[in-house]
Order: structure tokens, then C-alpha cells, then sequence
């Protein structure tokens, strides 16, 4: 939650402003997670998972040492050894039974970024906010609050799937905040995201549903379908602060989501 908020008033740069105490939260949240839970043996990992990790790990560091810029590719190859470390501790932990703990607080933090992003938008003013790329929210930048939205689509999904029915609400407006501010975002690379996010939403919950016994009742299933679905044609209608240069932004961007001939297109289609 700490890592999402996180923001400094001043700094070189609007991007370190944002960035660096992120990744130093980051780094430190995860270690703090080691030494609480001590995750060795690894449990949860099949060999396949572990040999897979170790070798980003190693590309990581072999792609260190041929960087143009050793200090930025330092930054970068530290956040993906943490990510691995972080992800082999999180399976740890699900594998004693706290899954929905470690997918509740995922989406939580998620929902709360994309609650300041929308606050951005509204014309909510912060110093932690970048006027030069709203509505990024506490994270400086639209497109990156975009994929973070995005990535966070199918843990929200799946939890409206698999909390109780009281509890139902909550995932519902974590999945309804990130819907809008993916929409306001107008990230053509994170509305792509969200479109694959779906079908891995898809596909995990089919799969848990065979495995795990997930409700897929019509009251979740319209729940699930129906939360974003209202996010986005609210977000659509309200009026914002936000000042796009054409008359019908959101529909240029739908428009372009797959151009490929101009700009950054082929390489957000890669990615």
C-alpha cells in the first residue's frame, strides 16, 4: 500500500520524484517479507517455476553487464531480482493458506492507486501529483498508473468469484476504480493490457472453477460483468479536468488502439 502512495515534493526529476521511493519501499517491504516468513524451501514452486526464475534472474544480470547506462539497468535489474524474490515468498505464503490475504491487499493497493488517479482527474490537487502527466495519481504518470490498472483487473475479478457474499462489494468497487481510470488514462498500451488481462481473467477463473470449486453464480457473474462495465460509462460521462485536444478522445483512442505505423505502436503491440 506504502509503495503505490509513496511520492516525494521535490527531486531532479518528475520521474525519480515518483520512482525512487517506490523502489526503495519496494526493496524494503519485500526483504521485511523474507525475514518474516523465511520462505526456504521454497514451497509452492514446481521445478519448471524455478528454473524458469532463476533464468530471468541470470538474463537480468548477463544484460547488466553490456548496459549503456549501468546505473539505470542497476535500478532495473534490482527491481526484477526483488520481483522474483517476491513472487516465490508470496507462493510460499499462499501455499499455508493466506491466497486470499496476499489477492485482497494485491487489489487493495491497486484500487487505492487508481482512486488517486481518479482524484487527479477530478481536479483534486496534490504535490505528489504530476500535472504534466495526469492522471497518473501517485505514481507521476498515466500510463504507468494504465498497466498497474490493467494488471490489476483479474485479481479483482477473481476475488468477486471466491470472497463470501458479504464481502462481495469490496472487490466490486476495487474492479469498478481501476475500470475508470483505465478508461481515463487513455493508455493505448494499457487498454491493450486490459484486453489480455481478460483473457487471462478468463482462463484463471475456468481453471479455478475445476480445481477450486470458484461460485460462478449469475449474481457474481453479473457482478463481475456488470461493475465495469458502469465504471467506464461513468467515467466516460462525468466531466473531468483533464485536457484532451480532441473532441472525442476516448473514442480516437479506441480508434488507434492498434496502430501500428506511428509512434510507439509496434512496440506497444510487443509488448
Amino acid at each position: 500500500m506504502l509503495v503505490v502512495l509513496a511520492a516525494l515534493p521535490v527531486a531532479p526529476s518528475d520521474l525519480d520524484r515518483h520512482q525512487f521511493p517506490k523502489e526503495t519501499l519496494w526493496h524494503a517491504s519485500v526483504l521485511l517479507a523474507v525475514l518474516l516468513s523465511r520462505p526456504w524451501p521454497a514451497l509452492g514452486l514446481r521445478p519448471a517455476q524455478k528454473v524458469a526464475l532463476i533464468a530471468l534472474g541470470g538474463w537480468s544480470v548477463v544484460s547488466l553487464l553490456f548496459a549503456d547506462n549501468p546505473w539505470l539497468a542497476f535500478r532495473a535489474v534490482s527491481l526484477t531480482t526483488t520481483g522474483v524474490v517476491a513472487l516465490v515468498t508470496a507462493r510460499h505464503i499462499a501455499s499455508v493458506g493466506a491466497t486470499r490475504i496476499l489477492l485482497g491487499w494485491a487489489a487493495t493497493a491497486a484500487a487505492v492507486a487508481a482512486a488517486t488517479g481518479l482524484a487527479q482527474a477530478a481536479g483534486f490537487d496534490h504535490q505528489f501529483f504530476n500535472e504534466l502527466r495526469a492522471p497518473g495519481g501517485t505514481l507521476g504518470n498515466r500510463n504507468f498508473l494504465a498497466h498497474l490498472a490493467a494488471a490489476s483487473l483479474p485479481v479483482q475479478a477473481l476475488l468477486i468469484f471466491t470472497v463470501r457474499r458479504r464481502w462481495m462489494p469490496l472487490p466490486m468497487i476495487a474492479l469498478a476504480l481501476s475500470s475508470a481510470m483505465l478508461v481515463l488514462s487513455r493508455s493505448r498500451a494499457g487498454w491493450l493490457a486490459a484486453l489480455a488481462a481478460i483473457g487471462v481473467m478468463a482462463v484463471v477463473i475456468l481453471l479455478a472453477k475445476r480445481n477450486a470449486g470458484v461460485d460462478l453464480g449469475r449474481g457474481r457473474v453479473f457482478a463481475a460483468l456488470l461493475t465495469p462495465m458502469m465504471a467506464i460509462a461513468i467515467a466516460v460521462l462525468a466531466r473531468t479536468t483533464l485536457e484532451w485536444r480532441s473532441d472525442s478522445p476516448y473514442t480516437d483512442t479506441l480508434g488507434n488502439i492498434a496502430n501500428f505505423r506511428e509512434g510507439s505502436g509496434r512496440g506497444r503491440l510487443l509488448q
